[in-house]
């Protein structure tokens, strides 16, 4: 899926791998010419009350739509994105 505006982005594909201890999926990050970007394990992070928390515990649904992708973080929405796991 296309992740951006009309000034650039980038094609983001991501499969869910596990529920515990936290939402985690698999991504890949795709420059606008097709090229791998970044690729590895992601976390969903959702800000509230001023913090972050990883949620887990129910199955990850599929992701339907990606906001932006900032060279580390793929935002999903206002509340809620992807952060790299286990790895800088």
């Amino acid at each position: 899926m296309w992740a951006g505006g009309a000034d650039g982005g980038a094609w983001i594909q991501c499969k869910p791998v596990a529920k515990e201890p936290h939402l985690h999926y698999d991504c890949t990050v795709y420059f606008e010419s097709g090229s791998v970007w970044v690729s590895g394990g992601f976390v969903v992070a959702e800000r509230k009350s001023g913090k972050d928390e990883f949620p887990g515990g129910y199955w990850p649904p599929e992701i339907r739509s990606f906001n932006s992708f900032d060279g580390r973080t793929i935002y999903l929405s206002e509340t809620r994105r992807l952060v790299p796991y286990g790895r800088e």
